[in-house]
């Protein structure tokens, strides 16, 4: 079957929305772009996290695209996203932020324009890659958790869904199996995106160490370490004992019968 790129890097939003984004179209939308933050939704996003500092939100913005700008490949981005000593970008107590979507944003770069796409050469499968100076390293992997497809993704009604395809001219794709196909959730492209971009995936990938639910997690790796514990303490015996024995059996204390 003879994939065209329009199902290929649009048809996973549909994926994503079922995943709890909001999609959201360009048209008729302002949004900066020399960070691509969209100034309306970022300002309400931030004072419903930090009530009360509508006075240092333009400033919050603007230190926001300074930092976005660097030359760090995102660190000093990453870092103030983490942060929870300041003003938050994100509240991790309770994750419920808004999440938004878009289909092919355009980026700017001074005087140039530019959408992120694929490479020019060819590549059987779906792959990530991390920012990059050079040409970036493509990688894949294969989710080993088994997902809950059914509690992770919401139905979509065609509704929903004819409204992201008409605003990507793509309604006419509708019949189309390769269609179809790629609105599996099991498709390789749904797959990065639920395991990657999944509320519950972002949490655990953005929140600093200290910040990750500790509990749930000792509760699937505490019994682990008890039987390591077990197991340590163990050999530690039959050591002491070894010490103990081994020198009575070589002088002829001791026998083995």
């Amino acid at each position: 079957m003879k994939f065209r790129e329009g199902t290929r890097v649009k048809i996973p939003i549909l994926h994503l929305v079922r995943l709890g984004y909001q999609y959201l179209s360009p048209k008729g939308q302002i949004w900066d772009l020399d960070g691509n933050i969209f100034p309306n939704l970022f300002n309400a996003a931030i004072l419903k996290i930090n009530p009360g500092i509508e006075p240092v939100v333009s400033r919050l913005l603007e230190d926001t695209k300074l930092e976005l700008d660097n030359e760090d490949l995102g660190r000093a981005f990453f870092e103030r996203l983490t942060d929870r000593s300041d003003t938050r970008l994100i509240n991790f107590e309770n994750f419920n932020n808004n999440f938004h979507v878009v289909t092919e944003l355009t980026c700017q770069n001074n005087d140039e324009e530019f959408r992120p796409d694929g490479d020019s050469e060819p590549v059987r499968g779906a792959f990530y890659a991390s920012s990059s100076y050079q040409k970036p390293a493509f990688n894949h992997f294969n989710e080993e958790e088994v997902l809950n497809l059914t509690a992770l993704l919401k139905p979509l009604s065609e509704e929903e869904e004819l409204k992201v395809l008409e605003d990507n001219n793509l309604e006419i794709v509708r019949s189309n199996p390769e269609f179809q196909t790629n609105k599996q959730p099991e498709s390789p492209t749904n797959r990065i995106g639920t395991s990657l971009v999944s509320r519950e995936s972002l949490a655990f990938n953005l929140a600093p160490p200290r910040d990750r639910t500790i509990i749930e997690n000792f509760a699937i790796a505490g019994p682990v370490f008890e039987t390591i514990e077990m197991a340590t303490k163990e050999n530690q015996r039959f050591s002491a004992l070894r010490e103990w024995i081994l020198p009575m059996l070589m002088n002829g204390q001791a026998a083995v019968e």
